[in-house]
């Protein structure tokens, strides 16, 4: 594991670059190419909030354009509802790492 070798800002930075985001889709710069065509830096909270959404099954994920956003999007109301949602977007850490300078290349 890399506890203890990088911290967990670090450790958070490699996955997020390196994890699968769909079918031959890997990291979130890639993903935010194929998904908004645009750079992850520039992702807008609701497409953030989408790709957080699919990484547990990326290939089963609905895509954006076919309901998939409007989906998140309404999990953004739920949680707005419940007073979540600023919460989650203080928390904001996958838009933290996806606006980070030290973001690999895709």
């Amino acid at each position: 594991m890399l506890r203890g070798v990088t911290s967990d800002t670090s450790t958070l930075q490699l996955y997020i670059n390196a994890v699968e985001m769909g079918p031959n889709l890997y990291g979130i710069g890639a993903a935010s190419k194929r998904y908004f065509h645009k750079e992850a830096a520039d992702l807008e909270p609701d497409e953030a909030f989408y790709l957080a959404a699919i990484l547990p099954h990326p290939r089963k994920a609905v895509p954006p354009e076919s309901g998939g956003l409007e989906r998140v999007r309404g999990l953004m109301r739920t949680l707005g509802a419940r007073g979540l949602l600023n919460e989650a977007l203080e928390w904001g850490l996958v838009n933290q790492v996806v606006a980070s300078e030290q973001l690999m290349p895709a």
